[in-house]
């Protein structure tokens, strides 16, 4: 609290508010600023996912192309049936009845055998485009397909093969029509095509858990036969387009499941499918991350006329999305307890300024404390502005300033500034040591902490870590051992050792009572040198054991002097061991200490001749 007297009620007002604008705006800057990178890298996921979609689709055609090629040259396209088609086009209906008759008995077993690797179509045309044999529905022939199938009309005008994507008079599919030519004669055209069920079947294959497909509503309306529009349904998430109610749900994943993805994404996708582009989207539902990717169909007119759409579940883009929320709101913890700090900081100074000002009462001190006062706001201005570059150099800054600050206020025999002044730094250093921690995991985390092997002596690392928590060691009176010989050597980088010993002998300090011992060990195990650092502090349970190394779980504790501890140093050690090529694992008991060893790579030293 400040001071009575220092900071009347107004002025008390005044700086509460303009310390929580500032905190708010900062927060609100860094959100955007955070959330629009975010979304930039999961839209570029998302074309990624879109682009192997279509890939996938352009795989599977191409299979069936080779299918329909063989078709037509080794089943069709010979003596045997084109003698017997040229007498289709005979003016005498019974004539060509029992064309129709003999061609259903040659090529029957035929098509029942395409059936079953989704070939839907074989169909007779003759030279004027109308329909003479329809293999999947017999019954129906005699119409014309001049202004209905353009991929027929193209084959018979220019007695070349057409291919490619036409919506049809019962159904869609993807087309092969070949002229049929015999003895300079041209007899029609002939053609093989498969629904969307191959494509989905295929995709289904390929890890596309479901997929399904859907047609330009007016496109359909103006093509199919109008007591075969029962074989469509509404599409559940456009209506400008419809699903062919046969082929609506390939794949294993639940109804339920696509149901409640269509509702997420349906507003999103209206431009986006008008627009006829390739695109991906993606829906949460529960605890699993959906993607949905359109892939624009066009017809062989070279017109949009469908989408063919998979639904899959992604769990790279769950965990992207999970540690980019996670970063987002330790970003946002940490620069809100940082700008508390400051406003704590700018309090003490105006308290310690206004003091001073009582003391010496001058004019020019007033001047003095007016100037100090400006360069600390456009001191506190460029520290907000770099907050999102670069956290830990602005805070270790202010973790030295806090340690000034603690100096300077002996000389003021203030007890008040004294306590305020040692809380500052308690709490600074807790929160550095939080960040230090989060920041080197979020850098293990997106792999960018770079792996320097060298040979290492290891008894010399341990004993300048023992150094370095010396102060922390002297104050609880515990004995600390180093049995680690001397000419035992490690292969690993430096740096990240030092990190690995440092946490986990300091969380021995930590829990280890006053007059306490910890002895440090190591032993060679084949390959590795295995080093113990055992501790007689309070020990774990089982329970506790199996949370450690867990980022979803909480494993923080008091230790025996009340110290802090957040569970993240652990979580660390853990991932900077697997980087350097080791193990880690820890034995305890409660009351009974803890034993955790550390397994690195022994180093190889040169023969010397």
């Amino acid at each position: 609290m400040l001071a009575r007297g220092y900071m009347n009620s107004s002025q008390k007002i005044k700086f509460l508010i303009i310390l929580f604008f500032s905190i708010l705006a900062t927060e609100l800057l860094l959100y955007l600023a955070v959330n629009d990178s975010n979304q930039r890298t999961y839209n570029g996921y998302l074309d990624t996912k879109a682009k192997e979609l279509q890939v996938k689709i352009s795989s599977t055609i191409n299979s069936f192309n080779l299918v329909s090629y063989s078709i037509f040259t080794e089943i069709v396209n010979n003596d045997k049936i084109l003698s017997l088609y040229q007498k289709a086009s005979s003016k005498d209906s019974t004539v060509q009845q029992n064309v129709r008759d003999s061609l259903l008995l040659l090529l029957e077993r035929t098509y029942q055998n395409l059936r079953k690797i989704d070939i839907k179509q074989l169909h007779f045309h003759l030279p004027d485009n109308t329909s003479f044999l329809r293999f999947h529905r017999p019954e129906k022939f005699g119409d014309n397909l001049t202004n209905v199938r353009y991929t027929v009309k193209k084959t018979n005008e220019t007695k070349k093969e057409t291919i490619g994507f036409e919506e049809g008079r019962i159904f869609n599919g993807f087309r092969y029509v070949f002229p049929l030519l015999y003895n300079g004669d041209h007899l029609g055209s002939v053609e093989t095509s498969f629904s969307f069920e191959g494509i989905g079947k295929n995709l289904n294959q390929l890890g596309i858990k479901y997929s399904c497909m859907m047609i330009k509503k007016d496109i359909v309306e103006s093509k199919v036969f109008d007591d075969e529009l029962s074989n469509y349904i509404a599409c559940p998430i456009s209506e400008d387009f419809l699903l062919e109610n046969k082929y609506n749900h390939i794949g294993e994943e639940s109804l339920e499941v696509i149901s409640l993805i269509n509702e997420k994404i349906k507003d999103e996708i209206g431009t986006l499918v008008n627009a006829n582009k390739d695109f991906s989207k993606y829906a949460k539902i529960g605890e699993d991350t959906y993607i949905v990717s359109f892939v624009n169909i066009k017809n062989v007119e070279n017109i949009p006329v469908a989408y063919i759409i998979s639904y899959s579940r992604d769990e790279t883009l769950s965990q992207l999305i999970y540690n980019n929320n996670a970063f987002l709101i330790v970003s946002m913890i940490v620069a809100a307890i940082l700008l508390f700090f400051i406003g704590m900081f700018i309090a003490s100074k105006i308290k310690t300024d206004e003091l001073n000002k009582k003391l010496i009462q001058t004019s020019n001190h007033l001047i003095e404390t007016n100037n100090k006062l400006e360069v600390s706001i456009k001191e506190k201005d460029k520290f907000f502005s770099i907050i999102a570059h670069d956290l830990r150099s602005p805070f270790s800054g202010f973790l030295g300033l806090s340690e000034i600050l603690v100096n300077e206020s002996v000389a003021t025999e203030n007890d008040e500034i004294i306590e305020i002044s040692s809380l500052l730094k308690q709490s600074a250093t807790k929160v550095y040591d939080l960040l230090e921690n989060l920041l080197e995991w979020s850098r293990m985390q997106r792999d960018i902490v770079p792996f320097t092997p060298d040979t290492i002596i290891l008894s010399e690392l341990i004993s300048y870590n023992i150094a370095l928590l010396e102060p922390k060691i002297d104050s609880k009176s515990i004995n600390v051992t180093n049995l680690v010989p001397e000419n035992t050597f490690i292969e690993s980088d430096n740096n990240m050792c030092n990190g690995i010993v440092r946490n986990i002998l300091s969380n021995a300090v930590k829990f280890t009572p006053n007059g306490g011992n910890i002895e440090i060990s190591s032993s060679i195990q084949g390959k590795f040198v295995a080093l113990s650092i055992k501790d007689s502090g309070i020990g774990m349970s089982e329970e506790l054991i199996g949370k450690l190394f867990s980022v979803s779980e909480s494993t923080s504790r008091l230790g025996t002097n009340g110290e802090s501890s957040s569970g993240l140093g652990l979580i660390l050690c853990k991932e900077l061991v697997e980087k350097c090529g080791g193990e880690i694992s820890v034995q305890s008991k409660p009351n009974e200490g803890s034993t955790f060893t550390i397994k690195l790579p022994i180093a190889i030293l040169p023969q010397v001749p």
